[in-house]
């Protein structure tokens, strides 16, 4: 999984770009289509970590997001997301701060 992970790396992610994106989605749908377990996941993302190289952040990136989406698929009662006031006005800045400029 490491090296298919590091063959398709790019230096800089834009989330903006499309291509980036799709790239991302595909990664982690490989990841996760492989059947690799989450003790996986979490020993390649531990040793790119132990690297700390910038230019691993799109695979760190693809192994969170791959690592995210196989705990939720393990979920079987619904759950809330609840936000607390403070969260709530600190995203009331942040979008209107973005707005004005």
């Amino acid at each position: 999984m490491l090296n298919k992970l590091l063959k398709t790396t790019i230096k800089e992610i834009d989330l903006t770009n499309d291509k980036h994106t799709e790239l991302i989605t595909e990664t982690v749908q490989s990841i996760l289509e492989a059947g690799y377990t989450i003790d996986d996941i979490k020993q390649v993302e531990q040793k790119l970590l132990v690297k700390n190289d910038n230019s691993l952040i799109f695979p760190l990136l693809s192994l969170k997001i791959a690592k995210s989406k196989f705990l939720a698929g393990q979920v079987k009662k619904p759950f809330r997301i609840v936000f607390d006031k403070m969260q709530f006005i600190e995203f009331q800045r942040l979008t209107t701060t973005n707005k004005k400029l």
